[in-house]
């Protein structure tokens, strides 16, 4: 099963989509709880698109040779200043505010691998990125409820704990670089090589810490006393990156589940539950007219 759905995410080209189908598969009662734990545990693994990007650059025979900036002294030398804020707050705005994450990234690899910029600027922008992505979807998650919101919270812990483990090594690797006099041999010398190496540190960490989460994770048992409440999703679906065969698998779902709810309310018997599994549902329908709107069926 672990093969499978390992397939399943490569399939999604970017570790957000993989990562918001997951959560949404669980909500929304297209996956068990495992399998989409699973999905998000190896999301990290939908980003092999930018590895292939960093051969395509490393093996680029026209490297050096066309330089945005050349023609422009003065940008030229404020990119090449050796300010990790400049970095870090350009990758925080694009992720947080604008909901970019590969393209800040391809950006920051095709500008290091031309010499363009600082080598702490690029590795700055990389960690920028991360880091706003781990802010906007803890914003996101807390408005979740029951156990989706649970696994939202602790899986963006998880990336930020990576992220602080991560810029931790990479700083020590650019200090030795640095002492054994790697990138003094010339002005490209390790630059693209060691902006690459800090993507490789960061998905490994993630990769890392999500399975051994998970591994925990997935023994968690449910108590039936307690009233889990699903669809919550459906509050930052606008938000959420999905894929055209998903979500119209979620909408058919969705379609469907209203259905199941709306009968149940509809049931004379329902008047006799206790008033908590009432609000529980009536918060679940709530949900579910969100997401149809949302998504297109009324």
């Amino acid at each position: 099963m672990i093969f499978i759905q390992i397939k399943n995410v490569m399939k999604s080209f970017f570790s957000e989509r993989a990562e918001h189908e997951a959560l949404l598969a669980f909500d929304f009662k297209l996956a068990d709880f495992k399998t989409a734990l699973i999905r998000l545990c190896f999301s990290p693994l939908a980003n092999w698109p930018l590895f292939v990007l960093i051969l395509i650059f490393y093996f680029n025979p026209f490297r050096y040779h066309f330089q945005i900036l050349n023609g422009f002294a003065g940008a030229s030398s404020f990119i090449y200043a050796p300010q990790w804020q400049i970095g870090l707050s350009f990758g925080m705005i694009c992720s947080y505010f604008l909901g970019l994450i590969n393209i800040p990234i391809a950006v920051a690899l095709y500008l290091i691998s031309q010499g363009e910029v600082h080598t702490i600027i690029a590795g700055s922008m990389i960690v920028g990125v991360f880091a706003g992505r781990c802010l906007k979807y803890f914003k996101l998650a807390v408005k979740l409820q029951s156990e989706t919101r649970s696994m939202a919270l602790y899986f963006n812990l998880l990336q930020a704990l990576s992220l602080v483990a991560a810029t931790a090594i990479n700083l020590y690797l650019f200090e030795y670089m640095t002492v054994v006099g790697l990138f003094s041999r010339s002005l490209y010398a390790y630059r693209f090589e060691f902006i690459s190496m800090n993507l490789v540190v960061i998905y490994a960490l993630q990769l890392l810490f999500n399975t051994l989460w998970g591994h925990f994770y997935a023994r968690k048992s449910f108590e039936p006393s307690k009233i889990q409440i699903y669809y919550s999703t459906a509050q930052v679906l606008r938000r959420f990156f999905i894929g055209s065969v998903f979500k119209n698998e979620l909408k058919n779902q969705v379609k469907i589940k209203k259905t199941e709810l709306q009968i149940q309310l509809e049931d004379s018997s329902m008047a006799y539950l206790p008033k908590n599994i009432l609000n529980a549902a009536q918060k679940e329908k709530s949900f579910l007219d969100l997401a149809q709107t949302y998504l297109g069926e009324t």
